[in-house]
């Protein structure tokens, strides 16, 4: 059996380094464009929030229940603002859901963004006053440049994942590989037929962004990993994916491979460590050696 290929310190290090310029390079490239794009969308909602509740003097549960959307915009008039996760925790309900939000879930909504509403954006609310235009102007562009950052950091992470894994299925399919779709879970080997592979499966109880069944009987589990930062590149590598990595060798034995492909930035004493732990390293920008790997064995 091919096992997986093992760096040098140097080669982790130059592959770090060629990571880290293609991230400083496409950041750079794309620039406040999607930031842009973000604050337009976000603006729209943003006056209608405004609109409704009359500059705000006016943010009632009556109104929220009436107005759709209302509770997810309002929710970044905080200083900070509430994700949406902390709102449905201090309502006590799922408020983004406007099919379950009840009068009393708006109410306890409405005290949860009244508590955190800042006080410099929007000073005319506590105040019991009628703001000046101005004003009102200044608290919108506010609020929709909060929003807008949210999106852009949100969107950033969903797509830079996306494209990884789309990357490595378009790989696996140029090996012959044969995507199954469906199937949520492997508890055993066979649940993947070999020269299959899978997305978004749980393996022993923890999610693989991939899962090939090499032509040699054996599993290999995939992690797709960006990181914008030396620090975050422990929590990315060397907790999660090492986790488990871990784990799944408890359970499958030696008969399971963790991969993980990266791409942004990276520590090369973390790279070592992972590797270490018998994680293949492989890099989004050169994914020849993990092509390589799968692509040997039994009908090659």
């Amino acid at each position: 059996m091919l096992m997986p290929r093992k760096w040098t310190a140097q080669e982790l290090d130059q592959a770090a380094r060629a990571a880290l310029s293609e991230f400083v390079s496409k950041r750079l490239l794309e620039g406040s464009g999607p930031y842009q794009r973000a604050f337009k969308k976000a603006r729209l909602r943003v006056e209608a929030l405004f609109k409704a509740t009359d500059d705000l003097r006016d943010l009632s549960p009556a109104v929220v229940l009436k107005t759709p959307g209302l509770i997810d915009t309002a929710r970044f008039l905080g200083g900070p603002p509430l994700s949406q996760d902390d709102l449905d925790t201090l309502s006590g309900g799922k408020v983004s859901n406007r099919r379950s939000v009840t009068p009393a879930l708006a109410k306890r909504a409405v005290k949860a963004i009244e508590a955190f509403l800042d006080p410099f954006r929007c000073p005319w609310v506590r105040a019991g006053s009628k703001p000046d235009p101005a004003l009102v102007r200044s608290a919108i562009d506010w609020t929709t440049s909060l929003w807008a950052v949210e999106m852009c950091r949100t969107a950033r992470r969903g797509q830079e994942s996306a494209a990884q894994e789309k990357a490595v299925a378009e790989m696996l399919l140029v090996c012959g590989m044969k995507e199954v779709t469906g199937l949520r879970r492997i508890q055993s080997l066979d649940d993947l037929d070999r020269g299959c592979f899978t997305r978004e499966v749980i393996l022993a109880g923890a999610k693989a962004d991939l899962a090939v069944r090499l032509r040699d009987g054996r599993l290999l589990a995939i992690e797709c990993k960006v990181s914008n930062s030396a620090i975050n590149s422990v929590k990315r590598l060397n907790r999660e994916t090492v986790g488990k990595a871990e784990r799944w060798r408890t359970h499958y034995g030696q008969q399971v491979v963790t991969a993980a492909v990266l791409s942004g930035v990276f520590k090369v004493s973390d790279l070592i460590d992972a590797q270490a732990a018998g994680v293949f390293i492989v890099w989004q920008q050169d994914l020849g050696p993990l092509e390589g790997f799968v692509c040997s064995g039994p009908g090659r």
